[in-house]
């Protein structure tokens, strides 16, 4: 077990760089990154807008670019020879999940809610090809349906409400989302078709596809349903503590999914035994946020006290 320490603040979200060389973690309004081959040397970079539990921090997959988004506002850093540099901060309508493309380390995937007539919301996924220099932004859009297959009463105004939970797979074939209802819904991306729903008896409040898209795992609380994408069949369910804020991060060859929901308890979850693993005790802080490393032998988790605890999987 290694600890970081530097914030005196709430992480809210955590991420390793490839090959576990920077560790990083986002508090209300900095960027703070540990070199982890040099003496674990701290670089803090501003963020000029306010960061929470809805946010999210993500890397690509060779470890050169970062991101870091909070409803509409987001901003990316890149790596350059000797440390990171800020490459964009902007405002993306309607922004509710992103994510870097596991086959192109400068592909960054967006996705953005915006209202349409008739009070009915619809969904844009959009991608851009992120470059050194200040080439003017563009973003591709490779797909547009609605949030749900019925009319919704009301435009989703996401921001201003705290139960929706939506994300897309790493690969873009799939995205996932619940709109303050007890489903969740399964799209294809390439198509836009509606491949089906999935009736839950609790509200989700977190979603998240395994890093090869093929699963799919939805938090409603008390329990973590594990279901096949495709087929969307129930494969496991892994009961928890209740949560309203939890975080879900699964290991990168999909044997293990990890959670956290601000206690002092780390919760590891088998997902090819199904059961779970022997819980790990963050001592003296309360775990907010967690993530594994590339090569998932390491997770880090964020806590409340601003400290980041980097544990060795076996």
């Amino acid at each position: 077990m290694r600890i970081f320490t530097g914030p005196n603040d709430v992480v809210y979200a955590v991420t390793l760089a490839a090959s576990n060389a920077h560790v990083a973690a986002l508090t209300a309004n900095h960027l703070y990154i540990w070199n982890v081959g040099n003496n674990d040397s701290l670089q803090v970079l501003p963020i000029e807008f306010d960061v929470d539990f809805r946010s999210n921090l993500i890397s690509s997959a060779d470890g050169t670019w970062l991101a870091a988004y909070c409803c509409d506002r987001m901003c990316i850093w890149r790596k350059s020879s000797s440390n990171w540099e800020i490459a964009s901060e902007e405002t993306v309508p309607g922004l509710c999940a992103a994510n870097f493309d596991r086959g192109s380390a400068a592909c960054l995937r967006l996705v953005a809610a915006s209202p349409v007539p008739r009070n009915k919301t619809q969904v844009s996924v959009m991608q851009r090809t992120l470059a050194n220099g200040k080439a003017k932004v563009k973003n591709d859009v490779i797909s547009i349906f609605p949030a749900a297959p019925s009319q919704l009463q009301e435009s989703a105004q996401f921001h201003d409400r705290f139960i929706y939970a939506m994300d897309v797979s790493s690969d873009g074939r799939w995205f996932a989302a619940s709109m303050r209802e007890k489903v969740v819904h399964i799209w294809q991306i390439a198509d836009a078709s509606h491949i089906g729903s999935v009736k839950l008896r609790g509200l989700p409040s977190k979603i998240a596809f395994s890093p090869d898209g093929s699963q799919l795992a939805i938090d409603v609380g008390t329990t973590v349903y594990i279901h096949r994408t495709d087929t969307l069949e129930l494969e496991s369910a892994w009961k928890v503590k209740y949560s309203n804020f939890p975080r879900l991060a699964w290991c990168p060859d999909c044997s293990c999914l990890a959670r956290v929901n601000w206690s002092a308890t780390v919760r590891r979850y088998d997902v090819h035994v199904k059961r779970e693993l022997s819980p790990l005790t963050v001592r003296k802080f309360l775990a907010s946020a967690v993530q594994f490393a590339p090569d998932g032998l390491t997770f880090v988790v964020g806590t409340v006290g601003g400290s980041v605890i980097a544990w060795d999987m076996q």
